[in-house]
Formats: structure tokens, sequence, C-alpha cells
């Protein structure tokens, strides 16, 4: 019953009293690095519009968790839906593969939420190669290198462009996207580019980064 309570509400999975999702913090030292996933009022918003909009884009500040919120969606969404096929994609593979899967579980975050679980929770079935997480029921989450041509070539469910400001291709992988996958989300620094024209942000906001920056603080 637990399981399925966390298969039908994200947020509860994020947020329940058992914290089965941890994350960890690399400025931290000795045993704080690894955490229960912090609730901020401003998170449980945004993962209702990652959850609910089919083309999403994020302008963010630092330290407000935007990056773990999507690779939170990304596994959520695959462990517990069959047949789902995630793209993460980032400027290099190797970035990717920093948010999927990297030769250590416990190196990359997405695999590392799965490695926190408790045992009765987690996938023992699931397979593991540099980018990619293969689950027991069909469902893959794919960590690529910027650019359309593997979009392309398979109908996604959510394709994921992270720090899409520095992609010089993002366009072309949100074009790909835009034609086949199911959800889109882009987030990223705000930057003059494709990315920051299609926000409205020509530069920039500080009043908007200042706010960003309060609401990670408080």
């Amino acid at each position: 019953m637990e399981i399925i309570r966390c298969a039908s509400d994200p947020g509860y999975m994020l947020w329940n009293p058992q914290h089965y999702v941890k994350t960890f913090d690399s400025y931290e030292d000795g045993p704080q690095k690894v955490k229960p996933f912090p609730y901020k009022a401003y998170m449980y918003y945004v993962l209702w519009h990652i959850h609910n909009d089919k083309v999403l884009f994020i302008p963010k500040s630092r330290q407000i968790m935007a990056t773990w919120l999507v690779c939170f969606y990304l596994w959520w969404d695959a462990r517990f839906h069959p047949f789902e096929l995630n793209f993460a994609q980032s400027k290099k593979e190797e970035d990717a593969a920093n948010l999927v899967y990297n030769k250590d579980p416990l190196a990359a975050r997405i695999s590392f939420m799965e490695a926190m679980l408790p045992d009765w929770m987690r996938d023992e079935k699931a397979t593991y190669s540099y980018g990619i997480i293969n689950f027991s029921n069909s469902s893959k989450i794919w960590g690529i290198p910027q650019g359309g041509d593997i979009i392309r070539s398979y109908t996604p469910s959510v394709v994921f462009l992270d720090e899409a400001a520095f992609q010089p291709e993002a366009e072309k992988s949100y074009s790909a996207a835009k034609a086949a996958a199911r959800k889109i989300i882009a987030i990223s620094s705000a930057e003059l580019s494709w990315f920051g024209l299609t926000c409205g942000l020509q530069k920039t906001n500080r009043a908007t980064q200042d706010k960003l920056e309060d609401a990670a603080a408080s």
C-alpha cells in the first residue's frame, strides 16, 4: 500500500514522514552530506508544475534545488510507471551521466536516490550502464549530450534540458522533443540565449534573482 501511495503522488513520495528520498550536499562534511530531501513551500509549487505542465521553463538561481527536483521527477516517473523513456540532457555526455548514473550509484543524482531507498522499495533488478538506468518495469532513464539527434530517433516520455541556456544546441533539442515528447522541462541559470529569450529574459533580472535567492534561504 505504501508503494501504491508513493506511485500515485510524487509529493508524498518526496516528503512523506519516512523520508525515502535522500540528497547529497557537496558543501557539507562528514555524515551531514546525506540528507532527506528538504521541504520548502516553493518546491511544492514547482513540483506541481513539473507534474502537470506539458512544457515548463524554469529560470533559476543557485541553491534552490531545481535540478534535484527535476531529477527526482524523472526518477519517480520511470520508477513507478512502466515503459517510460526519460531523457536527461546536458551540454556534455559526462554532465548528463552525473545526473543519471556515472560508474558508482552514489556518484550521480538519480542513481543515488534509488540506492538510498530502503531495501524493500529498491528495484534490485534494475541495470546500470554509463548514463543509463533500466528499471525492471521496462522504463529507462538516459543521460544524453546536447542536440536533437538522439531525441529525434525515439518517442520520449519526458525530456529534461539541464542548464539549457548553456547548451548551444538547446533549440534543436527542444524542436525535436516538441514533435514527440509528452513533457519537456528546461531549467537554467538566466542568460542571454535561446533559453533566456524564450523565457522573456533578455538578461538576468536582478529583482527576480534576489527573490529566488531569498526563497532558497528561507
